[in-house]
This record gives structure tokens, sequence and C-alpha cells, in this order.
């Protein structure tokens, strides 16, 4: 077995979060992941995710965001599903950022040799076929680090209604009021800033997210519910400290 090949350790933290909120932080090693990594976590995730996706729970939406993406795997990986995912564009939103808009003559006046523009928007790609297909396009995708999964209870319709009314409060610019759709894009540092109606308010009638976060180096999900209930049978339990943490495997 080559070096990049052996088996990892996946292992989750804890991340501070207002109650009744629950996050929880999945270091990866870079991303994308290394083969043997991104089997791994997604051993370990179809694990722990695959009862929550059953209908008699909660509705799963995917979404891929390849912007941030190094390399052309993911979007070469993405253009050749796409026809059999029929992808939906649609606009992120950092809810603790300034909200999208076009760039203003003053930005243009104070560039300077190196500089870069901010980012126009973050682009969301809403996968639009059955679940078969959705988890299909999760497979294939995680482990370049554009997954966004959303989990609601009951139709997403009240989902994309609630992230609509409250991201359309920011965005003035008409450039970006007229998507099909709008969601949140959440990193560790927004969630540990947050309080508890913020979290309310940002993601609706979501219940579970589950994001693979360039900006953490790893998968952050975030729930209503406590999750380690569900994966310490099958995870070894480790304390440094004060600081808990899972392993998997054992």
């Amino acid at each position: 077995m080559a070096k990049d090949e052996i088996r990892p350790v996946t292992t989750v933290f804890p991340v501070r979060v207002e109650a009744p909120w629950n996050a929880y932080l999945i270091s990866v090693t870079r991303f994308p992941a290394p083969a043997a990594e991104a089997s791994q976590l997604s051993d370990f995730l179809d694990r722990l995710l695959g009862p929550l996706r059953s209908p008699v729970q909660f509705a799963s939406e995917v979404f891929i965001q390849l912007e941030q993406l190094p390399g052309k795997e993911a979007h070469t990986a993405f253009s050749d599903h796409a026809r059999e995912w029929l992808p939906e564009t649609g606009l992120g939103v950092w809810p603790d950022r300034e909200p999208p808009a076009i760039w203003t003559q003053e930005e243009f006046m104070n560039l300077t040799p190196g500089d870069k523009l901010r980012p126009l928007m973050f682009q969301l790609f809403r996968i639009t076929t059955p679940p078969a297909a959705r988890l299909k396009a999760w497979r294939v995708m995680l482990g370049f680090g554009s997954i966004l999964e959303i989990m609601v209870e009951g139709s997403a319709k009240s989902f994309f209604e609630a992230t609509r009314s409250t991201f359309l409060q920011k965005i003035q610019d008409r450039s970006y009021r007229a998507f099909p759709f709008y969601a949140p894009l959440l990193e560790r540092k927004t969630i540990e800033n947050a309080s508890s109606d913020d979290l309310q308010q940002w993601c609706g009638a979501a219940s579970v997210y589950i994001r693979e976060s360039f900006e953490d180096q790893g998968i952050l999900i975030l729930s209503r519910r406590p999750l380690d209930h569900l994966f310490e049978g099958w995870v070894a339990t480790r304390q440094t400290g004060a600081q808990k943490y899972w392993q998997y495997p054992r």
C-alpha cells in the first residue's frame, strides 16, 4: 500500500456553540483529501448520517461549492456528472460578512500591484435530481472541499423560504436579489461567535448542517440536537486535558 493510502484515523472535535445547538469539526489533512482519507471520511459520515437521511427523519438537500477549490479535479468531476445531477445555481451567503455587491469604482482606484479584487459572490449548485442521485453526488464530490448538505424536517420549501427572507434583508444590490435560492455559508468562528437566535435565523428550518470548510480544514457539522450518541458506540472517546474528542475507527 502506498504511503498516501495508509488508512487514517478520523478525529471529531466538539465545537463551542450556544444551546440548544451542537457542533462538531472533523479534521481533514488537506483539501482535496488523499484518497484513503476521503474514503475513511465517507465511511464515517455514511454511518453517522445514513439514519438521518431516512425520509421519516429529514429531507436532505445537497449543494456543491466550487470557487474555493484549487486544481481542476473537482470541476471536472462536477462537469462529468452535471447532466445526471441537473444543478440549479443559487447564492451562498456568509451571514457574518458584508453582503455580496458588485465592485465599486473606489475598490478599483485603491488597487495596488498584486492586490486581488474581492469575490463577487459565492455560487452554490443545488443537486435537483432525486435522493439517490443526491447521495451519489455527495459521494463523488466528498473530499474535494466542495460539499454542503442541509437536512430539513419536513419539506425543504420552508428552509428556502426562510433563508430567502433572511438574507434578502441585507442584500441591497439588485444583481443578487433574483437567485432561485439562498443558503448560509458557515465556518467555525461564525458558529462560535453566534447566538442561538442568530443560528436560528440563518439556518431557518434546517435541523442538521454539514459543510466541508476550507477555512477550518475540516468538515463542520451543526445540529439542533446532539449527535455524539449516534457514534459513541463505534468510535473511541479520547480526552486531552479538558478537550474531549472522538476517533474512528476505535
